[in-house]
């Protein structure tokens, strides 16, 4: 018989991260007793979503997918996993995508990510129809969103991606590069 069924294994660490406890205590005197009140906080990551995915501590679980794909079937990859394209709302959001992007510099200069102006031109929202100024994030790379060799006739860049340096960029949605999934806490 296992005694030590309830420990947490190796492989449940790989699975959630590790565990964070806080604890603290107040002491009161009222009317010559004493009380002693103890706080304790646990912080517990969720489950991973799927193979691939990798937790970055106090920002989310992010999987970068070297294999190339447009940016629908990209965003429907996320989704399938539970995902989403990775929206970009802070600085260390940016640096994880930074970290993951630098594993993989034999690949594309641009990794699609989720946002576009499909609906109206210039106009840039995200996955969840939200403007892309509200994410936090919207630096730019030097020159865009340039929407490249868009006119009446030719499609231009409508979809979104990042480069290896986390700067944002507008690239056509039938370009097959690699992207980002991002699942949320």
């Amino acid at each position: 018989m296992d005694l030590d069924s309830d420990a947490e294994t190796d492989e449940d660490m790989k699975q959630t991260g590790p565990w964070n406890l806080g604890i603290s205590f107040h002491r009161k005197r009222c009317d010559g007793k004493e009380s002693l009140s103890i706080v304790t906080a646990i912080r517990v990551p969720p489950p991973k979503p799927g193979p691939g995915y990798e937790y970055f501590d106090g920002v989310g679980y992010y999987k970068f997918h070297t294999t190339l794909k447009n940016w629908s079937d990209a965003r429907k990859t996320c989704a399938d996993e539970g995902g989403h394209l990775l929206i970009l709302n802070s600085d260390d959001e940016a640096s994880v995508a930074r970290q993951l992007f630098s594993r993989y510099k034999q690949l594309s200069g641009w990794a699609f990510v989720g946002f576009h102006d499909k609906i109206t031109e210039g106009t840039y929202i995200t996955v969840f129809g939200e403007p892309l100024q509200t994410t936090r994030y919207t630096k730019w790379g030097k020159g865009q969103p340039d929407n490249a060799g868009g006119s009446k006739t030719n499609e231009g860049e409508d979809c979104g991606s990042i480069a290896h340096d986390s700067t944002l960029n507008d690239l056509p949605c039938g370009f097959k590069v690699p992207f980002i999934c991002e699942y949320d806490l």
